[in-house]
């Protein structure tokens, strides 16, 4: 939905939080730097574990009496040493995204070894064992509730286990009649935990396990053998490795609908995985090619791409970002060293000693990058450090050079514009003033820039409303100098006109499909309905929830899924979802009376838009079948992206952005760098259903005006 300065439909929620975002100062920050992260006194240390925002590392680091300690690592407040449970040992293996909740592995006074978790709160606790004498923490949940890992029966068999704080640790058993299990990773809500366990005879088996189906064997190539190497945020995409019939290692992808897939190498006979993009869109790790090399790696869309070395015969990917835009790893060079190198689409593969050689001192090297933030500005791995003449991790603060792209794109001449819609390959869609002041629909592209659509007949004014995904249907209104407005596809280069209901007058187009247009027709009582024009664009109603107007707002990919919002019986304003073969359905609130739907993803399974909680205050929300109506916080969620991972919209004053990892923030802040001095993002109203663009409306302090702008955050 989008509004503008003549016409506005349905309600405006403007979320009252008294905020404006400024950019200046934050930019100061993002220089780049070199920390090399030392140890507690000690000669050692090592990293395990990194935040979302890189700003947070956890592992272990020797004191100087050579007695090893977990300790906690931020940008602001240097290394900390958690301590232990009474013993001389400790190690941290676990973070929440947030970097709050830490977790790992103690020594007791009494010589065992336990599980803990740690906030600075409470300190470190023990979550004790399964009977025996020693537990061990993989991986958590985003929040930090749930902790994965393996412990000690009473019988002194290793059992993988699930902790949270209402249930204790959960003994996940074993596959028929093994005698161990461990559990390596879990999904980012906690829901879904996946390991690797033992058969009768010894061999082992990846593993998935949930409450409703207990533990699953995801089973192999038609080998002896599978190991779990990762697992996607919601817990639907599972990598690893596993024997092939041939007694080859090979890399698979598994999935509940299609299995354990192998995933190929570049010619050879081996390739493994090491990990998963958050989204499971992206597997990384490294393949053998024909001539014996074994090279980094990135199996996508059902192929396998070679991301080279520096000159070497070796590389590897360690970890990436959402959508596998960014890798990081270590390769070796022609000289046989290795060295930490980051891969990009855009830039291939760079060694990280050559971009940022200004940051080492003479003889100090990196050589293996472990972990890349998702702002993408933090690299964490393991170099040499030559004035302390050792081996120790290096955090990598690479400032905004890898932060993406801002686009601000002009107008038709006039004094404003605004983009209200993004496609994948990056086609906008907004409307602008021209020179007369008028309003025009425009379509932007890279190479042919902003073009106006036109009007219908002799109409005054156009809005371009949605975008198809493939950039080539454009949904929007016109309007005359009456205050009505008449709903047009746009498509083939020609703008034409949609019918209306019968007996309705104006009508707004809103959202466009490949094969579907949706939006609202005014009949002769005045009533707003919700509409679907279906592929030969003939209108339908879709209903209502009891009351007097419905207003449709955003409509899925594949046109089968339609949201928006309408009056109930009582008059309050309620989101709807509608299918064919549901109908119109009201969504639940946040607890107060109101709530109104902007976004839906691409395949219909998340909404987003905002609703009134318990208090009174709008919030903005995602809705899933799954976990029904979730806060966001203060904001108005207009667009999210295709897995539902990325949110945008606005409040108070400024774009904001929402993702899974790192909750809500300012888009202005989140990406100061990329902007001049006195400029500003005000709204963003779309989110491409990959992920990568994002467009609004902001304020260009170098032409002193308010302009629709395009982000491409690809590195």
């Amino acid at each position: 939905m989008i509004w503008n300065n003549h016409h506005v439909m349905g309600k405006c929620v403007r979320l009252g939080i008294g905020l404006v975002w400024a950019v200046g100062a934050t930019s100061l920050l993002w220089g780049q730097q070199l920390h090399w992260l030392g140890a507690l006194g000690g000669d050692w240390s090592e990293v395990n574990a990194v935040s979302a925002n890189g700003m947070t590392v956890v592992g272990e680091a020797t004191l100087n009496n050579g007695e090893s300690r977990a300790f906690r690592w931020t940008l602001t407040g240097g290394m900390q040493n958690l301590g232990t449970l009474g013993g001389r040992w400790s190690a941290a293996t676990a973070v929440s995204t947030d970097g709050s909740v830490v977790a790992g592995a103690a020594e007791t006074a009494n010589g065992a070894y336990m599980a803990f978790r740690w906030t600075q709160a409470s300190g470190m606790r023990s979550i004790g064992s399964l009977g025996g004498v020693w537990s061990a923490v993989n991986a958590m949940s985003a929040d930090g509730q749930v902790i994965v890992g393996v412990s000690e029966d009473g019988q002194g068999n290793l059992r993988a286990f699930r902790w949270t704080q209402a249930s204790g640790m959960q003994n996940l058993g074993v596959l028929n009649g093994g005698g161990y299990s461990e559990a390596k990773y879990v999904s980012h809500d906690g829901s879904v935990v996946v390991g690797d366990a033992d058969l009768s005879d010894g061999s082992l088996r990846a593993f998935r396990w949930t409450a409703s189906g207990g533990m699953q064997d995801l089973g192999t190539l038609d080998g002896n053998w599978s190991s779990v190497t990762g697992i996607s945020a919601d817990g639907q995409v599972i990598v690893g490795v596993s024997e092939d019939g041939q007694g080859n290692l090979r890399a698979f992808r598994w999935t509940q609908a299609n299995g354990m897939q192998d995933l190929g190498a570049l010619g050879g006979s081996y390739s493994s995985a090491t990990g998963v993009s958050l989204d499971g869109t992206v597997v990384y790790g490294n393949a053998a090619d024909a001539s014996g090399n074994t090279l980094a790696v990135r199996w996508s869309g059902g192929g396998v791409q070679s991301l080279g070395s520096l000159g070497g015969a070796w590389s590897v990917i360690q970890h990436g970002t959402r959508g596998g835009r960014m890798l990081v790893g270590s390769a070796e060079n022609a000289q046989g060293q290795l060295r930490a190198v980051v891969w990009t689409e855009t830039r291939g593969i760079t060694d990280l000693n050559q971009r940022y050689g200004s940051l080492l001192t003479a003889g100090s090297f990196l050589e293996d990058a472990r972990f890349v933030s998702e702002t993408r500005r933090f690299v964490v791995g393991r170099g040499y450090n030559a004035q302390r003449q050792r081996y120790e991790p290096f955090v990598l603060d690479m400032g905004a050079e890898w932060l993406g792209t801002l686009r601000w794109l002009g107008t038709l001449g006039g004094r404003a514009s605004m983009a209200t819609g993004v496609s994948d390959n990056g086609v906008v869609v907004g409307s602008s003033q021209d020179a007369t002041g008028r309003w025009r629909a425009f379509r932007w592209t890279q190479t042919g820039g902003m073009q106006a659509l036109g009007v219908l007949g002799a109409l005054i004014g156009s809005y371009a409303t949605g975008v198809s995904n493939d950039g080539n249907r454009v949904s929007g209104y016109c309007t005359d100098g009456a205050g009505r407005t008449f709903a047009f596809l746009w498509q083939n280069g020609q703008m034409q006109t949609l019918p209306t209901l019968i007996g309705a007058g104006n009508s707004m187009a809103t959202a466009v499909s490949g094969n579907a247009v949706v939006g609202t027709t005014r009949n002769g009582s005045g009533r707003w309905q919700a509409v679907l024009w279906n592929a030969l664009n003939l209108p339908a109603s879709l209903g209502n929830l009891g009351g007097r107007d419905c207003y449709a707002t955003a409509l899925s990919a594949d046109g089968g899924t339609a949201v928006g919002y309408g009056a109930d019986a009582s008059g309050n304003l309620r989101a709807f979802r509608w299918t064919q073969a549901s109908g119109i359905q009201a969504l639940r609130t946040l607890g107060g009376r109101e709530s109104l739907a902007y976004g839906v993803s691409a395949d219909g399974r998340f909404i987003v838009g905002v609703s009134r909680d318990s208090s009174g205050r709008w919030q903005g929300f995602r809705w899933s079948q799954s976990e029904g109506m979730r806060a966001l916080g203060l904001m108005t969620a207009r667009s999210v992206s295709a897995d539902g991972s990325i949110i945008v919209g606005s409040g108070g004053g400024a774009a904001m952005l929402w993702d899974s990892l790192s909750g809500l923030r300012p888009l202005p802040l989140e990406y100061a760098p990329l902007l001049s001095t006195g400029s500003t993002l005000i709204d963003a109203y779309a989110v491409s259903p990959n992920g990568r663009y994002i467009v609004g409306f902001g304020y260009n302090a170098q032409t002193r005006r308010r302009e629709a702008f395009l982000l491409d955050t690809a590195p």
